[in-house]
């Protein structure tokens, strides 16, 4: 059996109430709040201490394998996760890679740990994902995006949430994004990239993986789709044949924000603490 032996996730404690930059800025927002990272944290570090939180009391001498994904890494040309793997005492013969270009890194690095326990490649690896971008003033991502990271733990030994299915969709479309001379997150329009883009391909790959497990979309006990908006999240839930109202994870965006890559992580995490055994989850981002 492969599947994730370990979760964890890391949110600064700093929170910053968005009706603040409504009325600094003298705009409407959504109501809630996002996390902010403080001075002295960046990806790197919070990936660190979700790590070391989803270590916890396990030997790190155990895990051969160390992914770090993120979108708004501190370094252009640096790796990280050696970094990570160092500060989390894994052996030095750990295998390390960075993930990035999109804010599916997370769930991407995710398949590749899994996909490498399942080959046999590897014993046991860890994932963990983070961000901290940034958005233009006054913009409207502006109160939306928060900083967190996550990190999970696959392997064959005290499995708690089995791998049954995976499936990808790969489809061009531009929604968020950010060249090499831009600081900040840029976003086309919003309901064109969530009718058109996000929905309609994560709706596909979760029918495809659903298929592929012979699982009917009524029988998901919880659908963790780092999307966002919740709006969007349910557009893609309903387009796979599920209820959104029943089965969707609830979204982390009123509480601490849109979080990047490690958004569908952190939601599976809080899918985990109430899932029953026998319960069939779904990730996607």
């Amino acid at each position: 059996m492969v599947g994730i032996t370990r979760i964890a996730t890391y949110v600064p404690r700093r929170r910053l109430d968005r009706t603040v930059l409504g009325q600094t800025w003298g705009t409407r927002v959504a109501p809630g709040r996002r996390s902010v990272a403080g001075l002295d944290e960046d990806p790197l570090t919070m990936a660190v201490d979700a790590v070391l939180a989803c270590l916890d009391d396990a030997d790190p001498a155990g895990f051969d394998a160390l992914y770090f994904a993120s979108t708004s890494s501190p370094y252009l040309e640096k790796q990280v996760a050696s970094v990570v793997a160092t500060a989390a005492d894994l052996p030095r013969t750990t295998a390390v890679a960075d993930f990035g270009g999109s804010v599916r890194a997370g769930v991407a690095a995710l398949r590749v740990a899994l996909d490498g326990v399942r080959a046999g490649s590897l014993r046991n690896a860890l994932v963990a994902a983070a961000d901290a971008r940034l958005a233009e003033p006054e913009s409207e991502l502006e109160p939306v995006l928060g900083d967190g990271a996550a990190a999970v733990a696959v392997g064959r030994v005290g499995v708690i949430a089995e791998l049954v299915s995976a499936a990808s969709v790969a489809e061009e479309f531009t929604y968020f994004w950010r060249t090499d001379e831009q600081r900040t997150v840029q976003v086309t329009e919003p309901r064109f990239g969530s009718s058109y883009g996000y929905a309609r391909d994560v709706a596909e790959a979760v029918t495809a993986a659903l298929r592929k497990a012979e699982v009917p979309p009524a029988s998901v006990a919880g659908l963790a789709l780092g999307a966002p908006d919740e709006r969007t999240a349910a557009e893609a839930a309903k387009r796979a044949g599920c209820d959104p109202g029943r089965q969707l994870v609830p979204s982390l965006g009123s509480e601490v924000g849109v979080l990047g890559a490690p958004d569908p992580l952190a939601l599976l995490a809080r899918s985990l603490e109430t899932a029953a055994p026998g319960d069939f989850l779904v990730v996607a981002g």
